[in-house]
C-alpha cells in the first residue's frame, strides 16, 4: 500500500532529529566481485559481495542541530544511527532500522526567498537491523 510521508524519524548518537522535517533515501547496495576468469569462459562472471549502504538526509536548518551535526562530522564521530521513514512508532508497517554509523558529508544549502535546508549523508559502520517491536 503507497503511503504518504509527512516526516521521518532520525535519531543520531542520541539526538533526536525528527523535529526538523526529516526526509530519508537509504543507497542500498552490495560490493560485486569478479569470479575468477576461466581461459575460455563466455562472459566474465559476477558473484555478490559485502553489503555497502549509505543514508542521505535533508532536514531544515537550525543552530542546534546545526552544531551537533558539524562538530560530529569534523570529530568523526561513530554513533548509533536509528531511521523510520515515519516518526510514528515502530511496527510492521514502520521498522526502524539501526545501525552504528558515521557522517561522511554535511552540507548547508539556501535560495533567496527560500526555507534554508541541511544535507547530511552517514556510512554505516555495522551491519543494519530491521526493528518492529514496540
Amino acid at each position: 500500500m503507497a503511503q504518504v510521508q509527512k516526516t521521518g524519524y532520525l535519531s543520531f548518537n542520541g539526538v533526536d532529529y525528527s523535529a526538523y522535517g526529516v526526509a530519508i533515501t537509504e543507497d542500498g547496495g552490495a560490493v560485486e566481485a569478479e569470479e575468477a576468469t576461466v581461459w575460455g569462459g563466455a562472459a566474465r562472471v559476477f558473484e555478490p559481495g559485502l553489503p555497502s549502504s549509505r543514508l542521505a538526509v535533508r532536514m531544515r536548518f537550525d543552530p542546534t542541530p546545526d552544531a551537533t551535526l558539524d562538530a560530529a562530522l569534523k570529530a568523526g564521530t561513530k554513533g548509533a544511527l536509528a531511521w523510520r521513514y515515519s516518526s510514528g512508532a515502530i511496527s510492521s508497517t514502520n521498522p526502524e532500522f539501526q545501525c552504528t554509523a558515521f557522517l561522511t558529508a554535511y552540507d548547508r544549502g539556501s535560495e533567496l526567498g527560500r526555507v534554508q535546508d541541511v544535507t547530511a549523508s552517514f556510512a554505516f559502520a555495522s551491519v543494519v537491523t530491521r526493528d518492529t517491536t514496540p
